[in-house]
C-alpha cells in the first residue's frame, strides 16, 4: 500500500469518529433540551461540560483532519 492509501485510509477513518463524536454532541444537546425540567441541576451541568468537551474535540479534530488532507499534496 502506497503513502497515498495509507493518508487517505487515515482521513476516513479520523472523519468517521468525526461523525460519531457530531452524532454523540447532537444527542447530548437534544435529551438536555427535551428532559431540562426532569433532571437534576448535577445532572445537567454534567450534560454541558460533556458539550463542551465534545466541541473542543470536533474543533481539533476538523484541524487535524484538514492538516492530513493539506499534506496529501505533497505525497
Amino acid at each position: 500500500m502506497s503513502k497515498l492509501d495509507k493518508a487517505k485510509e487515515k482521513i476516513i477513518t479520523l472523519r468517521f469518529w468525526l461523525g460519531i463524536v457530531v452524532a454523540t454532541l447532537l444527542a447530548i444537546v437534544g435529551w438536555s433540551i427535551t428532559n431540562y425540567q426532569k433532571i437534576g441541576l448535577f445532572l445537567l451541568i454534567i450534560s454541558f461540560v460533556v458539550v463542551l468537551v465534545l466541541v473542543v474535540v470536533v474543533v481539533l479534530l476538523s484541524r487535524y483532519i484538514n492538516t492530513k488532507i493539506n499534506e496529501l499534496e505533497e505525497l
